[in-house]
């Protein structure tokens, strides 16, 4: 009704309606291994790919979110593959790749606000392929960031038809939710009135279990070796350079 549209005025049927967003999210959360599995091997290598498709495919979290109806798995699908887009932004710079990052964060924002935060991805990746931090404010740089926008605001529309009818409305509620999620509800005053370290320790002895627990130990002790081991490595080849 916001966009205009004829629509039947009955209610749809609540399973029916259940059903099909869970399946909806199933597929998107089993597409998403494949998309995991793209970044690692444009990025690294095949190993890389292989292995960061198989942290996801057996992750609890992503398991878990994946038999909900909620708008957790889009979100995160569409984050990712705009996290994917600006790597290939990184190593190609292609406008095609401005185009799809745009259009996928902003899927991203429409299902979860706050997955909008993947936006981030691309422009950091248009800055950090420059070779020299002044060519950011070139003619070629500032073309595509303009891309980038235009691409991002179209899709805004596109993902969000109610902007089109109701801009103020909408725009006012997307302000509302920043503002309850930064809040800092739930705390006491004293600890609002600490400084970010203490708010830190705070989070992390109530989240760090939670975390640990949706990670599993398991998982977090192969990748603390895992690093351990690249260092390792790095230290070794850095040793036999300089001796050899």
């Amino acid at each position: 009704s916001l966009t205009g549209i004829p629509y039947e005025d009955t209610w749809p049927d609540t399973m029916a309606l259940y059903w099909v967003t869970r399946l909806f999210n199933v597929f998107l959360a089993t597409l998403l291994i494949w998309i995991v599995y793209r970044i690692g091997r444009e990025s690294f290598d095949e190993r890389a790919g292989l292995l960061a498709a198989w942290f996801l495919a057996l992750s609890p979290v992503d398991m878990s979110c994946a038999h909900l109806e909620s708008g957790d798995t889009t979100a995160g699908f569409f984050a990712t593959v705009c996290v994917l887009y600006a790597m290939r932004i990184y190593q190609r710079g292609r406008n095609m790749d401005y185009v799809l990052a745009a259009l996928f964060g902003m899927c991203a924002f429409a299902a979860k606000y706050n997955a909008g935060m993947a936006m981030v991805a691309p422009m950091a990746a248009h800055v950090l392929r420059q070779e020299r931090w002044y060519d950011v404010f070139n003619a070629e740089s500032f073309a595509k960031l303009i891309l980038f926008g235009v691409t991002a605001i179209a899709a805004l529309f596109l993902t969000i038809p109610s902007m089109f009818t109701h801009a103020s409305v909408v725009s006012q509620d997307i302000v509302q939710f920043f503002r309850h999620v930064s809040s800092g509800r739930r705390l006491s005053a004293e600890l609002k009135e600490a400084g970010m370290g203490a708010r830190f320790l705070f989070s992390m002895e109530r989240n760090g279990p939670i975390l640990v627990h949706i990670l599993s130990p398991a998982l977090i002790v192969v990748a603390l070796a895992g690093m351990a081991g690249i260092l390792t490595l790095q230290q070794l080849s850095e040793f036999l350079y300089f001796q050899f």
